[in-house]
């Protein structure tokens, strides 16, 4: 499927249509920037239009980088700084930063975007990982985690399904729910 960087006519055309119809039905949706690699003027341009255009939707978290992959956290908060002004100019909801290896690195972030109020650092996991310790530690630092996304399965969606009572997912979502942290499932 073409993405924005490729097409970005209908990637705003997909986004409109998922964000119209979560505000049809009342669902939150999350906007997510779904790269390895950054963008940042691209992602400035997708963000600013769609935040001006829905900015005072409350069902909307903004997701500025989900799952990179290659970027340190150092380019990550440079990225972040570029793009969240863009979103706050016209939203004040939630956003999401994402972080290394795939958003497992929580733990990673300093003060650099302490200035922002409404963020929250993202975390992925799926049945075999068990790599709490991350989100304590960014916790312990006073940042906002959420998981944008868990599986029941492999990471790639396939692998079979893994009930959440088995393997680490009860754990996680026992942890998780304990500490107050908003997950959502993938797959």
């Amino acid at each position: 499927i073409p993405g924005y960087i490729t097409d970005p006519g209908t990637a705003n055309q997909r986004a409109t249509m998922a964000i119209e119809s979560a505000i049809t039905y009342g669902f939150y949706v999350i906007v997510d920037w779904h790269t390895e690699k950054i963008f940042t003027n691209e992602a400035k341009t997708f963000f600013g239009a769609l935040a001006k255009q829905y900015g005072n939707t409350p069902n909307i978290i903004w997701e500025i980088y989900n799952e990179p992959n290659g970027p340190a956290w150092g380019d990550i908060a440079t990225y972040a700084n570029a793009v969240i002004p863009e979103i706050r100019k016209s939203s004040k909801n939630v956003i999401l930063v994402g972080n290394s290896s795939w958003d497992q690195h929580p733990d990673e972030a300093g003060t650099e975007l302490d200035q922002y109020s409404n963020i929250a650092y993202t975390v992925h996991f799926y049945s075999n990982h068990t790599f709490w310790g991350v989100v304590g530690a960014a916790m312990q630092k006073g940042h906002a985690v959420f998981s944008s996304e868990f599986g029941l399965s492999g990471s790639a969606g396939d692998g079979g399904f893994c009930p959440p009572t088995s393997g680490n997912i009860g754990s996680w979502l026992d942890a998780l729910n304990s500490a107050g942290v908003s997950h959502c499932n993938w797959s």
